[in-house]
């Protein structure tokens, strides 16, 4: 059954990396920054965004001399979810164009959702009754001749 959503949530996920912590930090914060503040041009609110923090790791290297070599640590990545809450779905394309301005390339996922979910459910039961009365009337039919 197709069913107009009420309003939908996409998922974007950007990392970073850099030299240090501190640096992956500045700069994935400033883009996220950045990225809500131009949202507003659409109407989407610092309330309908949420960023969600989803790992930190080292970044490992080797330097080889000979037949020695050594592993070090060459940096950190950090990544993080940007999820938002929008209203229409054409806004979904102007949202992906915003985030494509800030090297935020990743949509993970775009969650439809349906305030009324029991009278979804409920025509698809009223439905399905009458789809099994059908076939019941079909039978009865077959089985009188």
């Amino acid at each position: 059954m197709n069913v107009i959503a009420d309003s939908y949530v996409a998922t974007f996920c950007i990392s970073q990396e850099a030299k240090n912590v501190k640096e992956c930090h500045e700069k994935i914060d400033k883009k996220i920054n950045d990225f809500i503040t131009e949202l507003k041009n659409y109407g989407i609110t610092q309330n309908d965004v949420f960023v969600d923090f989803i790992t930190q790791t080292q970044i490992t290297d080797y330097k080889v001399v000979g037949n020695y070599s050594e592993q070090y640590i060459s940096g950190f990545e950090l990544k993080k979810n940007i999820i938002i809450h929008f209203k229409n779905i054409a806004d979904l394309d102007k949202i992906m164009v915003v985030a494509a301005n800030y090297e935020i390339y990743d949509l993970a996922n775009v969650e439809y959702n349906v305030l009324d979910v029991n009278n979804v459910y409920l025509q698809l039961f009223n439905s399905a009754i009458e789809v099994i009365n059908q076939k019941k009337r079909f039978i009865y039919k077959i089985y009188k001749h």
